[in-house]
């Protein structure tokens, strides 16, 4: 499990470590609709071609998700962007509930902005393969 992830210390008392998760599986995330404002804003800040947007996304457990016991939340730039597909949180739920005990869960977001298959926005997280976790 160490060469899937790096741990960055903070030098702040009041942070937590960063663990960024490295790894080569795309997760399509879910609910986009929902947060169309926020895409706009990651996507504006970082091209004005509109057209694929590397990011730093938080990958965040939702302890009190109604429509999901397993949720797990994406954010990109502070603002929430979707979620991991139900099948995907539930298959990674595990493995990042040991590391989000005292770390904050980065990775690698990409947003697709344009249409998509009728879609206007593709969002993906890339994270390890669950058995490698």
């Amino acid at each position: 499990m160490a060469a899937l992830f790096r741990k960055l210390w903070d030098k702040s008392k009041d942070r937590k470590p960063v663990v960024v998760l490295e790894g080569n599986r795309k997760l399509e995330l879910a609910g986009l609709k929902y947060y169309e404002d926020a895409l706009r804003r990651v996507v504006m800040r970082n091209t004005e071609e509109r057209a694929r947007v590397h990011f730093t996304a938080t990958v965040v457990l939702e302890w009190d998700n109604v429509h999901d016991a397993n949720a797990i939340a994406i954010y990109g730039e502070g603002r929430m962007i979707g979620h991991l597909a139900r099948e995907d949180a539930a298959k990674y739920r595990s493995a990042l509930e040991t590391l989000a005990v005292d770390s904050t869960i980065q990775a690698t977001g990409i947003i697709y902005a344009g249409h998509h298959g009728g879609k206007t926005w593709r969002v993906s997280v890339v994270l390890p393969k669950q058995e490698e976790m």
